[in-house]
């Protein structure tokens, strides 16, 4: 629940549009969930994967303006159908669901460089 909507309404108004390009071009990013503290997100696609971003919140906050968001690994191989949900947890669990009925559980541990750290824990199907 949003507790001050007056701060986020003005963070909208003065917010920067941009795009970021790193599902497959001809795909649609179906969703997206921000962790707790609000520094990394995490995207779906019906590309078949989940990729989590980076950005320098502090920087962010401070209203220096444009702040890039950097792709930090994609995971694949887990679902094999068009991903429709994901959802970032304030434990750090991220949730995805698929077209293939399923719901895979990542616990989120170090990902940096494109290389996953991130593991599967649980798949339901």
């Amino acid at each position: 629940m949003i507790k001050d909507f007056s701060n986020v309404s003005s963070v909208v108004k003065s917010a920067q549009s941009f795009t970021l390009k790193s599902h497959d071009e001809a795909r649609v990013v179906q969703g997206i969930s921000f962790n707790a503290a609000g520094d990394r997100m995490v995207t779906c696609s019906d590309d078949r994967t989940v990729k989590i971003w980076w950005t320098d919140i502090q920087r962010m906050q401070s209203g220096e303006g444009y702040v890039p968001w950097t792709h930090l690994c994609t995971l694949s191989g887990f679902h094999n159908r068009a991903i429709y949900s994901v959802h970032w947890t304030r434990d750090g669990i991220i949730a995805s669901g698929a077209g293939d009925d399923t719901i895979q559980l990542f616990v989120d541990s170090d990902c940096s460089d494109s290389v996953v750290e991130t593991a599967c824990i649980q798949t339901f199907a």
